[in-house]
C-alpha cells in the first residue's frame, strides 16, 4: 500500500495507475481511495475491483456509500475535488501479477 499526503497549496495530478522502481525491481500500483477533506470530517470516494467509484460522506450518507460511476469516466479535476473539497490523502494499491502458464 502507498498512502501520499497531498498539501493544500500543491497542484497535483491524480494518476490512475503508477509505476515505481522500488529496488530495481518495476512496482506497479492501482488507485483504491481518495481522501478529502470537509469542515471537520472527512469524504472520500473508494474504488472497487472492478473500477467503479463508490462515495461516502459519514455525516451526509452514514453507513452507505453511494456509486458514482466507473473510474474511467473520473478526469484529474473528478479526482481532485470532491463536494467541493480537494483532495489530501490519496491511497494505492500493488497490482498483482498475473500468472501465466503454458501447455
Amino acid at each position: 500500500m502507498l498512502i501520499l499526503a497531498i498539501n493544500n497549496n500543491t497542484k497535483i495530478d491524480i494518476s490512475k495507475n503508477m509505476t515505481l522502481l522500488i529496488s530495481m525491481k518495476i512496482t506497479e500500483y492501482k488507485l483504491k481511495g481518495i481522501i478529502y477533506l470537509k469542515d471537520f470530517h472527512f469524504i472520500y470516494h473508494l474504488i472497487a475491483s472492478d473500477y467503479n467509484v463508490w462515495f461516502n460522506g459519514g455525516r451526509i450518507t452514514g453507513r452507505t456509500c453511494h456509486e458514482k460511476g466507473h473510474l474511467s469516466d473520473f478526469n484529474n479535476s473528478d479526482l481532485l475535488i470532491c463536494d467541493g473539497k480537494k483532495a489530501v490523502l490519496v491511497i494505492y494499491i500493488q497490482k498483482l501479477l498475473e500468472h501465466h502458464t503454458t501447455a
